[in-house]
């Protein structure tokens, strides 16, 4: 198995499975894989949430098998801010997988070794969003000597007891026993984090916003996209963003705060301005982000 990094949940974002009483079931389907998710789509999405997704995206989607867990402690760290931020309960699992991307760096994976409880041997996908074992062991009638084989967390304690089960998985496929196949299934080593032993990063809410919005424009440029193309993507998420920023005294960035309400006041017209000026908007951008990394080094 390897160790491939770190999956945060949001706690209550998920109904779960069915699991009888009893069983304090604690599995990939006890809680929402990557819950600011649910912040990326209309009518109003989180720009900072949509960098975030945006970000682990161009790394998961550069490979065809690669489970969704970050090895980046920076990356979840601010993922964790963010939802503290808008008031999402979080929890941290560390995961070992039979893929073999990501791959958690080996001084990482040992200094977390005296903040992790073992919950035990999961079936999922990739993606990480659901428990086969906890969906199937407990409703099918042909697994339910299983049952008995699951640890107080609802899984099992050894890969071996795992590897029985999707046997027994592929004996019910067989015979007629509708279940999903288990070609698409990855099989998971799950552990919890202590909470708080990886830390939420201290970036101030502005701070994590305008590194955002300039994530958006970078990755345009890294694409080879033109200046304009990267802020019609970004714009959308202006308004969101100056009301953010309307709570920070502007003396210190009253020309860059002029160029981003100006953009704001007509999205028409940034559609026809001249790449100049969407320069003097991706340069205000850039200077908002140094503004308030000074701040942050001041305090």
């Amino acid at each position: 198995m390897t160790p491939n990094g770190f999956i945060v949940q949001g706690l209550g974002g998920s109904d779960g499975p069915w699991i009888p009483e009893g069983i304090g079931y604690r599995g990939l389907g006890w809680a929402a894989t990557w819950p600011l998710g649910s912040r990326t789509v209309d009518p109003e999405p989180d720009p900072i949430a949509c960098a975030l997704h945006a970000e682990a995206d161009e790394e998961w989607n550069a490979y065809q098998e690669i489970v969704e867990a970050s090895p980046g402690l920076g990356y979840v760290g601010r993922y964790l801010a963010h939802c503290q931020r808008v008031g999402i309960e979080t929890r941290v699992l560390l995961c070992e997988t039979d893929c073999h991307l990501p791959s958690l760096d080996p001084q990482t994976r040992e200094a977390f070794r005296e903040h992790q409880g073992f919950l035990g041997y999961e079936l999922s996908e990739r993606m990480a969003d659901v428990s086969y074992v906890a969906e199937e062991v407990f409703s099918v009638p042909e697994f339910a000597p299983y049952r008995q084989r699951l640890n107080r967390f609802g899984l099992f304690d050894t890969e071996e007891a795992l590897d029985e089960y999707v046997a027994a998985r592929d004996i019910a496929l067989a015979t007629g026993v509708t279940i999903e196949p288990s070609g698409a299934f990855t099989k998971f080593l799950l552990y919890e984090i202590r909470a708080g032993a990886v830390p939420a990063s201290d970036l101030s809410h502005r701070e994590q916003l305008v590194q955002s919005l300039l994530y958006f424009i970078q990755r345009h440029e890294r694409s080879g996209h033109t200046l304009q193309e990267s802020f019609n993507d970004t714009r959308r998420f202006l308004p969101h963003a100056l009301s953010v920023l309307g709570a920070e005294p502007r003396t210190r960035w009253s020309h860059e705060w002029q160029l981003l309400e100006e953009a704001n006041a007509s999205y028409r017209l940034l559609n026809e301005a001249p790449e100049s000026r969407v320069v003097r908007l991706t340069s205000a951008f850039r200077t908002l982000a140094d503004l308030l990394r000074e701040q942050r080094a001041e305090s």
